[in-house]
């Protein structure tokens, strides 16, 4: 995110302003409802998920060593975009 916006001013416009990380999978959006609920398997282990769900989205992400993953709702990464340039590592973490 830093790379994106330290110099450049972020792009409310969703999706189409995320475009560039997207095609770049550097960023990858889950769009959900109020209420819904999202499990996130990271062991890659591919078991059957247990459960009643509405829906599964399969997604892999193949990662580097030096790779981080950071999941975040909507307004953390906008206001991390945003008011910290992409700076993950500044913002004010509740």
């Amino acid at each position: 995110m830093e790379s994106e916006y330290k110099a450049k001013e972020f792009d409310y416009d969703f999706p189409d302003g995320l475009k560039k990380l997207l095609k770049e999978k550097r960023a990858i959006a889950i769009l959900t409802s109020d209420g819904d609920n999202v499990t996130i398997d990271l062991k890659g282990n591919n078991e059957k998920l247990s459960g009643d769900f509405d829906k599964i989205i399969t997604q892999w992400l193949d990662l580097e060593l030096d790779d981080e993953i950071l999941i975040l709702s909507h307004a953390e990464f906008t206001q991390i975009c945003n008011n910290n340039k992409g700076d993950y590592k500044i913002y004010g973490w509740l």
